[in-house]
Parts: structure tokens; sequence; C-alpha cells
């Protein structure tokens, strides 16, 4: 098959959705597929065209990646991307058209496609984040508070949640397949929405080759237990409940915090001098991080399927999360990881005292690295994702 891929930001840019289509393009290649992907520039050091490994990448330059936010330029930014599926597709006449983003990239494929039915035979979408949710964070209204989520999104008083929650389900319904990386998505899409078609899923892919159990050694000098969490600096990623726990460990626990946001100055002046800042990191680093520390916090009010969760689970290492939804769809208690209540430091505090003190967290571990060879090796995922392009009539 001859496939594109289309999203808004692709390594080098650091990102989910981009790490994710890069694991799956490459299987896909391995396999004998042709894929190429279509994404956005963001400097004059990125190529309009480069091939990689078999990969063939072809970038656009837009406003969002000039850095002019708003509603209008996502907009342009969209049609620049579509207008780049247009002047591919009829030369290369492509088998399938995979967006995986329901922003950006899903945009220009509706564009492209839409009206077209012999295009929307072609198109498979990954649900794996949210149209009205982006659009809602990008003019910020007075009221939403986005750690509740995405269907809050879509009962916001607000117009344009009325209108884009519209468009959103409109741009869905057009696509012959969807998908979704969490059961909360499908639910919602389903029971919610009420989209005309029933959803798949299929997990977020960890290259479990590179994200394995091996020890480094970044924190040797700290002489203490380190604990680590990597995470886009906003509020609702719940960060200010794992410096609140660890500062009530009275020093027992070093805390580094990994990333870059609007929180992150306040973030910053809540701590004290046994919790550290690193900015974001290469994606190809993450895995050293990962593997020096002792235990990985996840405290998020909201989260659909974090990468960086996942991929320490695929390390071995003994992870805390909030106890929600999306979470607990494959993390269990006790089992392969802790969970506490979003939120709450002094629980977070107690299930770090336990680990400290319990010889458990081995067994934890190896057991979040069972459910993520079960779940998301690259070659359990591709196989879904061969399967769903099979489908398409």
């Amino acid at each position: 098959m001859k496939i594109a891929m289309v999203l808004s930001t692709f390594p080098p840019i650091s990102g989910g959705a981009g790490s994710s289509c890069e694991i799956i393009s490459m299987e896909l290649i391995k396999r004998g597929h042709e894929v190429h992907i279509i994404t956005q520039k963001f400097n004059n050091e990125e190529k309009d065209f480069e091939e990689k490994t078999g990969l063939k990448i072809f970038r656009v330059k837009t406003p969002f990646s000039s850095g002019k936010t708003g509603l209008i330029n996502f907009y342009k930014t969209a049609k620049k991307i579509s207008d780049k599926i247009k002047e591919l597709d009829k030369n290369e006449n492509y088998d399938i058209i995979h967006s995986h983003e329901v922003t950006i990239g899903n945009s220009a494929v509706f564009m492209y496609t839409y009206g077209k039915e012999n295009k929307r035979r072609k198109t498979v979408l990954k649900y794996g984040g949210d149209l009205v949710y982006e659009v809602l964070g990008t003019i910020k209204p007075k009221g939403w508070l986005p750690e509740k989520g995405y269907l809050a999104s879509w009962k916001f008083s607000h117009i344009l949640s009325r209108i884009f929650f519209i468009l959103e389900k409109k741009m869905i319904n057009h696509y012959a397949l969807v998908y979704s990386n969490s059961e909360y998505g499908k639910w919602l899409l389903e029971n919610e929405m009420k989209v005309n078609k029933k959803i798949k899923i299929v997990r977020n892919p960890i290259d479990t080759q590179k994200f394995k159990p091996m020890r480094k050694f970044l924190f040797k000098d700290y002489n203490k237990i380190v604990a680590i969490t990597i995470s886009r600096l906003v509020p609702w990623k719940g960060i200010e409940t794992a410096i609140d726990a660890v500062k009530k460990l009275n020093g027992k626990v070093y805390l580094i915090v990994i990333g870059d946001g609007v929180y992150k100055e306040r973030l910053k002046s809540m701590a004290d001098k046994n919790i550290a800042f690193v900015n974001s990191i290469p994606h190809e680093k993450i895995n050293d991080y990962i593997n020096s520390c002792d235990i990985y916090i996840h405290p998020s009010y909201f989260d659909p399927n974090p990468n960086s969760l996942l991929e320490a689970m695929s390390c071995g290492k003994p992870c805390i999360s909030a106890n929600i939804t999306t979470i607990k769809e494959f993390v269990k208690d006790n089992w392969n990881g802790l969970l506490f209540s979003a939120g709450n430091s002094d629980e977070l505090k107690n299930k770090i005292g336990f680990l400290i003190n319990n010889k458990k967290s081995g067994r934890l571990g190896n057991n979040a690295v069972k459910s993520i060879l079960k779940n998301n090796s690259i070659g359990v995922v591709v196989d879904k994702i061969e399967k769903l392009y099979r489908c398409i009539k």
C-alpha cells in the first residue's frame, strides 16, 4: 500500500502524535508499504522534502508553524496542508490517507476529501485529541476548565463550542474508518457524540526495544530516591500535586520535573531544594532519564493516553498515577502501578512512601512491562493498523 500520514507536528518536533506516527510508519515500511509524512515546517533547517530510512517527509510552512495562532490561522494552516495532500495525491494516488489527530491534520484531510466520495473511501482518522477542546484552549473563555476533559468542553456554554462540536461530528462521520487510542474516546464518540459508525480501539505504540528495563546513572550523585515526571507544564497536568507530596516527604525524595509550558514559573515558585526543573528534552534521550529514576509520577487531572507514562511502564519503573478514567484503562492499582486520587498530595505522599519501604515495587514494574508488551508493542499495534486498512473497500 501507499500511505499518506497527515499531522501537524513530526519529529524532531516533540509530541505524542508525532512519535507514535513515526513508530507506526517505520514498521509499515519494514512490512513493504510506502509511507509519506505530510506535516508542518517549523524552521529553515528543516527541508521541504527529505527521505529518512525509507520514509518520505513533506513539510509545509504554515501560519501556525510560523508562530501565528488564532482560529483564522488555524484554518489557513489546515488549508495549506490540504493543498499539499491534493498536490501529492494527484501523482501518488494514495491507497490510504491517515490523519493522526482531530485538529489540524483532520481538518486538512476533510478539506481535501469533502464532497469527493472516491477520496473518502481512502480515509482513516485517529481520535487521540479533540477539536472542540483545542479550540477552547486557543480562545480560553472564562469558566472553561481544561482539566474537566473533552465531554465538559462539548457541553460548555459557548457559541464556538457548539459550532465546533457540530463541525467535529461532521468531520468524523466523513471518514471511512475511525479509531481511538482509548476506551474513553470510543465511548465519547459512540455514546455522547453519537457518530454514525463503530469506533475501533488501537492503543499508542511503544518501542519496547528502546524503552526497556536497563540501569542508567544520570542521577547517581543525588544519593536519594529520585522521582521524575515528564509533562507539558500546564495547570491540568497536576504537577503541583507532585511538588506538594515530595515536600511533605522532608527530603527523602528528589523530584525532577521535565518539560516546558505556561505554568513553569508558578511551579518553580512552589518548589524547594529537593525539586528540580529540566527543559523539554529530545525524545531519543527520554529513555535515559526514565531508566535513571526510581519512581515515575503521573499526576494529571485529565490525560487521554499519555506516552510518557506508557514509556515509563515499558522501562519497568514503578509508576504512580492519578486515578482518572483514561489511566484506569491500563494501570491496575497494585498490579502494574499505583493509583491515587487526583489532586490529593497526602495520598500521593503515602504511595511514594509505600514504594520506598516496600519490596512490591519490583513486581509492579515487571507487571507493567508485561502489560505494555501485550497491548502497546509495535508489532501488536501495527497488526491492528494493517487490519483496519484492509477493512476499507
